[in-house]
């Protein structure tokens, strides 16, 4: 707990090797609200099928924050879904497929992350 996740890889290929081959995902700590463990272990569930939709998470999280504070949800947004929609919005106006080219070397052995 309150460490960063995946800290260890220094390249990309790491990180991704990491994820895809070895299933790697974050430590869920034992101590969290059961709700908790459960949204975020499916939403790291290899097969993406099986994945929660954002909403959901977004509304579990949610839902166990507020009881954390004695049932006060004050202040617990639905900020994320204007943002969305606004991205949303842009992208279908304003990006085209060219935009999301990706450069192979990204994912060569020894690109650091942080470049």
């Amino acid at each position: 707990a309150g460490e960063i996740p995946y800290a260890f890889a220094r390249t990309m290929r790491q990180l991704a090797d990491h994820v895809v081959n070895e299933d790697g995902r974050p430590d869920i700590h034992e101590s969290w609200p059961a709700t908790m463990k459960h949204t975020l272990g499916s939403s790291f569930d290899s097969d993406m099928k099986r994945r929660p939709e954002m909403a959901v998470v977004h509304r579990s999280i949610k839902a166990v924050l507020t009881l954390m504070r004695g049932g006060n949800g004050e202040g617990l947004s639905d900020s994320y879904i204007k943002r969305r929609r606004s991205y949303e919005s842009f992208a279908l106006t304003s990006l085209s497929s060219s935009d999301f080219n990706f450069s192979k070397s990204m994912f060569l052995p020894g690109k650091d992350l942080n470049n």
